[in-house]
């Protein structure tokens, strides 16, 4: 079992923290009742802001464990949250990589998409990474083995190459 780390953040991680942080920010004032309590308010929300910053930043930084199974299951472990991705049920599985306009410019992600159908209907699940120029140069000259998120694609194809589509070119992608 090979075992990687990629700097992925689940969305739901994403959006509870949002909220957790700026919760501990309003919390206190919107607890202050009276005049007596506004200044231990402002305390409060002066350190609410200071934790709600750092847990931001420490759930920033944790990375995703991804274990590459011997049975075709690709195992995600972000802290305390785990997923699977069982790539005998899924139907397709692409690489593409999407920009996204940023105040500095545009950042890339390479995006590693999984579509499978349950119930009658499509369900898509992705890991994505944010690439710089390098690996993007990496990419292109077709030498991107070092790159995690493409040991992954890799490992999957090399299980399951009639269910590979390759890098995907649609209509937001650079290529």
């Amino acid at each position: 079992m090979k075992t990687l780390r990629i700097k992925y953040i689940p969305p739901m991680i994403t959006g509870i923290t949002v909220v957790l942080s700026f919760g501990l920010w309003l919390l206190p004032m919107c607890l202050s009742y009276n005049e007596k309590m506004a200044d231990y308010a402002l305390v409060g929300s002066l350190a609410g802001m200071a934790v709600g910053l750092l847990l931001l930043v420490a759930v920033g930084s944790t990375k995703t464990l991804v274990k590459l199974g011997d049975d075709g299951v690709i195992r995600c472990i972000w802290l305390f949250y785990s997923w699977e991705i069982d790539l005998a049920k899924t139907e397709s599985f692409s690489c593409c990589v999407q920009p996204h306009r940023a105040r500095g410019g545009t950042v890339y992600s390479l995006d590693l998409v999984f579509i499978s159908k349950k119930d009658g209907y499509e369900d898509e699940s992705s890991l994505k990474v944010n690439v710089g120029a390098p690996e993007l140069r990496k990419l292109l000259k077709g030498e991107a083995d070092d790159i995690d998120i493409m040991k992954i694609y890799k490992y999957a194809e090399a299980l399951y190459p009639d269910k590979a589509k390759g890098l995907d070119v649609g209509e937001e992608s650079i290529f």
